[in-house]
């Protein structure tokens, strides 16, 4: 086991080093949140707009597409903070409403379904839980003719619990002395936790496929989530290497980001319909996030005599 105490490391850390760090990780953390807080309220906005335009329930299948541009605008942000999971949307106790969840049993599906009933029969009262986060929406925006007023239910939750996040933003790192630990192993399990999406894609080439966005994206966003956690992360490594005490790591760092910026580039829009080139993409993905862990827990944690991949937030 490699040593983690907080005398060597003050011993190796310079403590501006420490200090620096732990501001541009919060900062970082702020600017990712507050981006994606106005996405939502562009989305939102854009609904409004789309919805105020007709007097019917419904939005027409050729205006529909109207709001798939703030649609995929907000995923992309939520993307990034969902992969870099700030621990201030656990503290709230957001994570389930804000976030994707598995859906294996297609909780969100029957809730939602049984929203639009209601709804149509007079007899809806509240939005559950299911839905008051972008899988709920990833519903309605699935259907040929979105209902305008599922959606401005949605609204009347979503961006609500983003302005608390918000505002609750930075989560400050515990302690100076820490924070080149804490951050490493952040980016461990930001990589982990991409490939954690990829695990229900699909268990061999040929065998079972369905994509994964929490479990299941109704309109197809899963790869959307890749790319931006993936390019984020290429960004804070090198953000994490230019506070490092020296500068060992840096080209690393920044070849690790032109790789995993690369293959986000290179990414489709969704999964191919041919199973054995999803799973090519698949283990391309898995690769690369894999590569950075262990780059992280070797290289790194080797150079600064740090703890890396050990209790970090997943679990693993």
């Amino acid at each position: 086991m490699k040593p983690l105490i907080p005398l060597v490391l003050g011993a190796v850390l310079a403590a501006g080093a420490q200090a620096d760090l732990a501001t541009d990780w919060a900062r970082n953390q702020k600017t990712a949140v507050s981006k994606w807080q106005d996405r939502t309220t562009a989305f939102v906005a854009e609904m409004n707009r789309v919805c105020d335009a007709r007097p019917e329930a419904r939005i027409p299948a050729e205006h529909r597409r109207a709001l798939l541009p703030a649609w995929y605008d907000l995923v992309e942000a939520w993307g990034v903070v969902a992969s870099q999971e700030p621990a201030a949307i656990d503290e709230l106790g957001f994570g389930y409403r804000v976030a994707f969840w598995p859906d294996s049993r297609g909780v969100v599906v029957r809730q939602m379904e049984t929203h639009a009933v209601q709804r149509q029969t007079g007899q809806f009262e509240s939005l559950q839980i299911a839905g008051h986060g972008i899988q709920g929406l990833d519903w309605m925006l699935s259907r040929s003719q979105p209902d305008c007023r599922l959606m401005r239910d949605w609204a009347d939750h979503y961006p609500g619990y983003v302005d608390q996040i918000e505002s609750a933003m930075p989560e400050r790192m515990r302690l100076a002395d820490q924070a080149v630990t804490l951050a490493a192993n952040d980016l461990y399990a930001q990589a982990s936790r991409l490939n954690q999406r990829l695990r229900e894609v699909m268990n061999e080439p040929g065998g079972r496929y369905r994509p994964f966005m929490g479990d299941v994206s109704e309109t197809g966003q899963s790869v959307r989530f890749i790319r931006a956690g993936l390019s984020d992360l290429g960004a804070r490594l090198v953000l994490f290497s230019e506070r490092l005490p020296d500068d060992r790591m840096r080209a690393p760092a920044n070849e690790w980001r032109n790789t995993l910026v690369e293959l986000a580039d290179t990414l489709p829009d969704g999964w191919p319909e041919e199973s054995d080139a999803a799973w090519d993409m698949i283990k391309r993905i898995r690769a690369a996030n894999q590569g950075v862990e262990t780059w992280l827990k070797n290289d790194v944690a080797d150079a600064y005599s740090l703890l890396i991949g050990f209790n970090n937030q997943d679990g693993d």
